[in-house]
């Protein structure tokens, strides 16, 4: 049987079928928000003065132009299998709003579940059999596990308190069960937040409101919890950090070192935007120095900050993973020992057959018990994969754009 599934890279949805090319699903709900944006950016950009590119307005240097297409972007953050069957669930979210769409192969339907402003949806997990999606929430400055239909409908808030309660998983086989992630703020003495515990499994009934601690570990973030049919616990664990690290002693010594460069750096951007400001142009038009973006692009993995770019352009091999060796794919065995599956794992998702796919942010790979690990895709900036069931039309996503190359997901 042909392995068949789908990663989330660079904010977009792609689904690879077999030895087929994986290929680009295209939301008629993002493309229309992104079309709004474009459209009333065009409006309304003579006022501003940037309508004829030759002049960069006050407003934009300072990030205060809310009608920029540029700063309206709407990407996926998550994404499901459906639970009723084909297709899948993903959320979506933006600076203004977040929402929940489904996807179904048959008939092409695209139906829009949740639309809000009133919090992000980061992660959503469908109910195998029922499609009930099990969603993790951020508002008031943490995340909650929340339940909805899978058609829609009322939200319950399922978990509450001062706590991160992320990456929710339905337990197979058991009925109202949900497995999750989840790590307590650490407030000092006058009740501000300084940092979080590590993260814990967590397993919440339903039926009684009782949340057990499955696993936990004072020493490791243990994150992304799934179960099998037969009770086999996987997660990928990590060192836990509760805040910024000290910089040593060397460090010290080499910021010291590179203070004046930094500061002729700094002379100099001041420089180039006071010249874009007036003529359009930037001082120089190759090399580092002609980047219009100062910022590397980053991604958002449970709390972490993941500066993505940065690492894919350090790395001197194509194959290096957006996160470290540390953070490592496991299982617990049945008798209570922790096995090692893989390392450099940012997603995983596990397959009917046994099967277990994973990324470690720019490349989609399978392994099977006893075997060695298959490379099955490469992208850019990977932050989720999961299993689809295969297709009955036996091809890829109807409608979608071809990703034939690891370049062509950064358009």
């Amino acid at each position: 049987m042909a392995t068949r599934f789908a990663y989330v890279s660079m904010g977009q949805i792609y689904v690879k079928s077999g030895d087929a090319p994986a290929a680009n699903y295209e939301s008629k709900f993002v493309q229309g928000v992104r079309d709004r944006a474009v459209e009333l950016y065009r409006r309304h950009s003579w006022k501003t003065g940037d309508s004829d590119g030759k002049m960069i307005p006050r407003a934009a240097l300072w990030g205060a132009n809310s009608r920029n297409p540029e700063l309206a972007k709407i990407e996926v953050n998550s994404v499901s299998p459906r639970g009723e069957g084909d297709g899948f669930v993903y959320s979506v979210f933006s600076r203004e709003i977040s929402g929940v769409l489904a996807y179904k192969e048959e008939p092409q339907a695209e139906l829009r579940l949740l639309h809000t402003a009133d919090f992000r949806v980061t992660q959503v997990n469908s109910e195998p059999g029922t499609g009930r999606l099990a969603l993790s929430m951020l508002h008031r400055g943490c995340s909650v596990i929340a339940t909805m239909d899978g058609n829609g409908g009322v939200i319950t808030e399922v978990t509450q308190g001062e706590a991160f309660d992320e990456s929710p998983f339905w337990v197979p086989g058991q009925k109202n069960q949900i497995l999750f992630q989840s790590a307590a703020v650490a407030n000092n003495e006058s009740g501000v937040a300084v940092g979080q515990a590590p993260y814990s499994i967590r397993l919440l009934e339903l039926d009684t409101a009782q949340i057990s601690t499955i696993l936990e570990d004072p020493s490791h973030d243990l994150l992304a919890p799934k179960m099998t049919p037969d009770g086999t616990l996987y997660f990928i664990r990590r060192p836990y950090r509760m805040g910024p690290q000290a910089r040593s002693f060397f460090g010290w010594i080499e910021d010291i070192l590179l203070l004046p460069y930094r500061l002729l750096y700094a002379i100099f951007q001041f420089f180039n935007i006071f010249t874009m400001m007036y003529t359009g142009k930037p001082l120089v038009h190759s090399g580092p120095l002609a980047k219009k973006q100062a910022d590397p692009a980053q991604m958002i993995i449970w709390g972490n900050l993941v500066e993505a770019q940065k690492a894919l352009i350090g790395a001197h091999n194509s194959d290096s993973g957006l996160v470290p060796t540390s953070w490592e794919l496991c299982r617990k065995t049945a008798d209570g020992g922790i096995e090692v599956l893989a390392k450099s794992v940012l997603s995983y998702d596990l397959e009917a057959d046994g099967g277990v796919l994973f990324t470690n942010g720019t490349a989609v790979y399978r392994t099977l018990p006893g075997c060695r690990q298959t490379l099955l895709q490469k992208a850019t900036m990977i932050r989720q994969v999961v299993a689809l069931p295969p297709s009955e039309k036996g091809e890829a996503t109807p409608g979608s754009q071809t990703d034939t190359s690891e370049q062509a997901v950064l358009r």
